[in-house]
């Protein structure tokens, strides 16, 4: 399942993935379809319904933290609860899109955990970092990793 909220994202992977059996989902991370039907039990949440294999998080991370105010603690403890591999994107607060997203916060928005080491240390509460390769910014680093 590719989720994204980005209509011409979906798209392009839609067309490129034909036949492959790629589903594709456009909704919102920080707010998912929530249960529905009669009493809500007609269908489960988006969340409920998705069991992957893995999951590759890049350029997504820093929008839920930083463009939702969601504690990176919580955002890396969701991940964990799908129990599978997962490739996340770190993204430092010093980088030029955090600094757009965070451009009108309030500093009670802004969560702990945004820095490197704080990071690292929220990621081996529930992963094991396989690898890790620094991007050519200089501020992004791809993360693989396993549940513990």
């Amino acid at each position: 399942i590719a989720i994204d909220s980005y209509e011409p994202v979906l798209d392009e992977v839609y067309r490129s993935s034909a036949g492959t059996g790629v589903a594709v989902a456009l909704t919102e991370l920080a707010n998912p379809s929530p249960s529905q039907g009669w009493a809500g039990q007609e269908r489960g949440s988006l969340m409920e319904r998705a069991r992957p294999d893995l999951i590759i998080a890049y350029g997504v991370i820093h929008h839920l933290i930083y463009g939702a105010s969601i504690p990176p603690r919580e955002v890396m403890r969701w991940l964990a609860s799908f129990r599978c591999p997962v490739v996340v994107e770190f993204v430092s607060p010093s980088d030029e899109m955090v600094i757009k997203l965070v451009g009108n916060k309030l500093p009670h928005e802004l969560h702990p955990g945004g820095d490197e080491s704080e990071f690292r240390a929220i990621l081996d509460e529930s992963f094991v970092t396989v690898d890790e390769i620094g991007l050519s910014s200089g501020t992004r680093i791809l993360f693989a990793l396993e549940p513990r």
